[in-house]
């Protein structure tokens, strides 16, 4: 009896840490099912003709905070409304000319996956829907354009059932705020940067750690997003995320580019200068700790400011020695000096800004850099989804199939949803593993529950397992993909409306016709697979290296963040940083950091040779950046060579000038060679030849 009660004892604190473990999860699964229960209850009371659109909507937005609600309502809105709008209009032009009515559509569908492709987040989410709704509302017009307007009414209203639904049960049920997401992630963002700084130099797998980081930037951007539409101190948040980002994303790169210096020095056997510069480098690592803890608040960050601005005068009296003794070993450890100062001021800013997270002053919004991505892999994104629906209507045309319309909305739909994910095959893959797994809870519920169903009560009671064990999965960030594959094809062929669909020859074709669709979609995404393509790949090189070119020849100041940005960007969407372990994506990455790092190095000297107003220097560095636009334009031996030998020339020159004002530019320049020389063996790879 004993033993009993001690079994249930532990079984009942057993339970109660796996609740507190899985809170987010429960709280999630809760407010879905409630919003879910009162979509459906608006839906019938209003008489509406497909309730389970209220309830697909519901599924789709609910997320894990009430901004993601908030935002991707409102740009399911749009989507909706834009995808509705340019229904009406083919079917007016067109409703009589199928064969021009589909070609638009394909256009249509080309451009919105396109959309998609260019922007990231809601935005993007936003044109898929614009995409996929046309298929949705057009394509039964094609069969009966009286229809179209009624068809395209019931849509608006089933979806903003569900989208009040959504967001109303998000802001007060348990509500959970970006703003307080953003800044546990911002403080854990630094801890990590902590950490690595505390990590020897000699074990750091810099350019993993960097990639992170990078990725923990776009994270944190599309959080930003989601913040939009919560509340004035989520947006005054925003507007400082955006410039914590940016100025994280310079400090990332001076680290970066200070651990390249340390490994060279170490490959080259400078063992004094390495020694002298790693102790420097600790005790960086000691002075952005408060006693021994990393930085958690706002007031310990003005602490560690105060702890880096003695530190950085400390260095500043060891430059100017190192620089009036000017030996060979004496150069080398002056421009590890120099960026080490760098990016402790760059730290000090970070600090800075960070500090003010709790300020309740409103923050001046930073000026936008601009969006920065592959035409031509966008462009042949778009295409991919043009041919989709094209190759789906030409099969639904030619067999007649009463499912076809199914199979192309499917189709479509993963043709724009998926496209921006870093490995779409394997998505599709993941969406059919759920979709097969929410065909099973749909036969089962349809064919065992809902015909026991005779009120709403127990109406909710059948479907409602499936809705659970699919909400369950898509909070698992591994499993969201299968969580949505489940609730799309569950909730999609549940048979009820306004009367009960007891058919099981219609639910088998409708639920063939989506896998039709999805192995379409997923034969397209082999075929044109923009990620994993090495023509395309080459062309994020190429793309990374024309940045380089830009700001080579600019014949203004480049501002380091907006270039910083784009090579960032580009890799991003290229998808090379998911997917490391790939030997072509690795070649991407290698790019990627040589490109970040010589262009960072080429805006510094502009910088510094615009202050000096020295004329002769500034030809010097024109010639060398002429030189170094060629190396990145044409890799080979012999553009490699002349810009040497132009980096040597302007060496030679600045060996004869006397003063302080020109120690800065003489180490930028002398990291520049190395840099270049470091990587010698890709400028003369034939690899990255186009």
């Amino acid at each position: 009896m004993m033993n009993s009660f001690i079994t249930s004892k532990e079984m009942t604190y057993s339970f109660l840490v796996w609740c507190k473990k899985e809170s987010l999860m429960l709280t999630h699964v809760g407010k879905l099912c409630l919003a879910g229960i009162l979509s459906l209850l608006l839906s019938l009371l209003f008489d509406l003709e497909q309730p389970r659109t209220a309830l697909i909507t519901v599924a789709i937005v609910m997320q894990t905070h009430s901004g993601m609600v908030l935002s991707k309502s409102y740009y399911r809105l749009l989507g909706t409304i834009a995808g509705i709008g340019m229904s009406l209009l083919l079917v007016a032009l067109f409703a009589q000319q199928p064969l021009l009515f589909l070609i638009s559509m394909a256009l249509w569908i080309g451009v919105c996956t396109a959309g998609s492709i260019v922007l990231r987040d809601h935005q993007s989410y936003a044109f898929v829907l614009a995409g996929y709704t046309l298929c949705i509302v057009g394509l039964p017009a094609t069969l009966n354009a009286d229809y179209s307007f009624d068809i395209a009414m019931n849509r608006i209203s089933e979806i903003m059932i569900g989208l009040v639904c959504a967001t109303a049960v998000s802001e007060l049920v348990f509500p959970r705020r970006m703003g307080e997401t953003i800044t546990h992630a911002l403080r854990q963002r630094f801890i990590d940067f902590t950490h690595l700084l505390n990590t020897s130099v000699t074990q750091q797998d810099n350019k993993v750690a960097v990639i992170q980081l990078m990725n923990d930037i776009f994270r944190l951007e599309s959080y930003q997003a989601s913040s939009t539409l919560e509340s004035d101190q989520s947006r005054s948040l925003r507007l400082r995320l955006t410039r914590l980002n940016r100025e994280f994303m310079s400090l990332a790169t001076s680290h970066h580019t200070f651990i390249e210096l340390l490994r060279r020095l170490t490959e080259q056997q400078a063992h004094s200068v390495s020694k002298s510069l790693t102790t420097m480098y600790k005790q960086l690592a000691q002075s952005i700790h408060i006693n021994g803890q990393a930085v958690v608040n706002e007031h310990q960050a003005k602490l560690v400011i105060q702890q880096l601005t003695h530190l950085e005068n400390t260095l500043h009296e060891q430059a100017v020695t190192n620089h009036i003794q000017r030996s060979t070993n004496q150069t080398e450890l002056s421009t590890g000096l120099l960026l080490l100062r760098r990016l402790i001021s760059e730290i000090k800013t970070y600090l800075t800004t960070y500090s003010t997270l709790s300020d309740s002053k409103q923050s001046l919004d930073p000026p936008q850099l601009g969006i920065h991505f592959e035409p031509i892999s966008t462009l042949l994104g778009g295409i991919r989804g043009a041919l989709v629906l094209m190759i789906m209507a030409s099969l639904w045309l030619l067999s007649a199939w009463p499912s076809g319309i199914e199979a192309i909305t499917m189709a479509v739909v993963a043709t724009t949803l998926f496209a921006t994910s870093p490995a779409p095959s394997k998505t599709v893959k993941q969406f059919v593993m759920g979709g097969l797994i929410g065909a099973l809870l749909g036969y089962w519920v349809n064919f065992n529950l809902l015909v026991e169903a005779n009120d709403f009560t127990t109406l909710i009671i059948a479907i409602l397992p499936g809705i659970v064990i699919a909400s369950a999965f898509t909070v698992k960030p591994d499993k969201a993909v299968i969580g949505a594959g489940m609730f799309i094809i569950y909730l999609s062929h549940l048979g009820f409306g306004k009367t009960y669909q007891d058919n099981h020859l219609a639910f088998f074709n409708d639920v063939i016709a989506d896998f039709v669709g999805l192995f379409c979609s997923a034969i397209m995404y082999q075929l044109m697979d923009l990620q994993s393509n090495n023509w395309l790949q080459k062309r994020t090189v190429r793309s990374l290296q024309q940045l380089v070119v830009d700001a080579s020849l600019t014949t203004q100041t480049l501002r380091r963040e907006k270039f910083e940005l784009a090579a960032r960007e580009l890799i991003y969407r290229s998808g090379s940083t998911h997917k490391v372990s790939d030997n072509t994506d690795q070649h991407v990455i290698i790019w990627f950091f040589i490109c970040l790092e010589i262009g960072h190095i080429i805006i510094n000297i502009q910088k510094e040779v615009t202050a000096l107003k020295n004329s002769t220097l500034l030809n010097l560095v024109n010639t060398m950046s002429q030189t170094l636009a060629q190396l990145f334009s044409q890799c080979g031996k012999s553009s490699f060579e002349k810009c040497v030998i132009s980096i040597d020339e302007l060496l030679n020159y600045l060996h004869t000038q006397e003063g302080s004002v020109y120690y800065p530019i003489n180490s930028e320049i002398r990291l520049l060679k190395e840099a270049i020389i470091d990587n010698q063996r890709f400028f003369l790879s034939k690899e990255v030849q186009l």
